[in-house]
């Protein structure tokens, strides 16, 4: 009985450490830091493109329609942006349309402005947005090209967020 047990432990002992056998597998990893120089930071500015026709005393609401932002590599900053404006009306006094299908159902009325922004990224450190409001008749009421000035720096000058 005792030989049995023995083989049988011996076995065990033997068969456990059989898949245990130690592998060195040496790796050399050479890892190269880029440093990506950024380009010159331009100042921030606004120009206006068209006369100021915005009475807001007549707006009852501002419509986003067209928010559009472009950076290589990141997806889904358009609705970023789109947030981002919403979020700076959110305090003022006008109602602020936002969504597909509650725009579709405004649709083209009286009192209501429609927004629309174009933003591009035009170097690693620099971009540009253009804003154009429009009226029920589809008429520029005002416009401006911005370059690296935030949202609410631009609703702040043209005087929607603070009114």
């Amino acid at each position: 009985m005792k030989k049995v047990l023995f083989t049988v432990v011996v076995f065990f002992i033997g068969y456990s450490s059989y898949g245990q056998q130690a592998q060195a597998q040496k790796t050399e990893v050479n890892i190269e830091s880029t440093y990506v120089e950024l380009a010159e930071k331009r100042a921030p500015s606004i120009e206006i493109t068209s006369d100021n026709k915005l009475n807001l005393d007549d707006v009852k609401g501002f419509v986003l329609v067209g928010i559009k932002a472009v950076k290589e590599g990141i997806w889904g900053l358009g609705t970023a942006r789109k947030n981002q404006i919403r979020d700076a009306l959110e305090f003022s006094p006008f109602e602020i349309i936002h969504k597909k299908k509650d725009i579709k159902k405004v649709g083209l009325k009286t009192g209501y402005i429609y927004v629309t922004y174009n933003e591009k990224h035009i170097d690693n450190n620099n971009f540009t947005a253009n804003w154009v409001f429009r009226n029920h008749k589809k008429r520029t009421v005002f416009s401006c090209s911005v370059v690296n000035k935030t949202v609410e720096e631009v609703l702040n000058e043209i005087g929607i967020s603070s009114y």
